[in-house]
């Protein structure tokens, strides 16, 4: 009985999660944005892109901190500039030093 139970509750979580695929695909936003995820691409030591819903909390050439959903993102290095951003993306340039996160 249980077993049935747990089979139930797994095609249900499969079909929620393709209706929201569908769902960001014609509303041409991303998926982690509409599951309330952060997605953070880090390319070497120069750029980092974030993707989801976030803010910025503060931001110089030195530091960037973003609030999201479930955590505080903050990147420490030099001479950054942000190059895109959008409600819910943003593209850093420069000497990243360091990435972390607070739950």
């Amino acid at each position: 009985m249980a077993d049935n139970s747990r089979r139930r509750r797994l095609a249900a979580g499969k079909q929620t999660a393709a209706r929201m695929e569908r769902v960001a695909d014609a509303l041409d936003i991303s998926k982690e944005f509409l599951a309330g995820s952060v997605k953070v691409t880090v390319i070497g030591t120069a750029e980092i892109t974030v993707e989801g819903d976030l803010s910025i909390i503060e931001y110089t050439e030195e530091i960037l901190r973003l609030n999201t959903r479930s955590f505080m993102l903050t990147i420490t290095g030099r001479n950054f500039e942000v190059t895109d951003m959008d409600t819910d993306y943003l593209r850093l340039i420069g000497e990243i030093g360091s990435v972390g996160y607070m739950t």
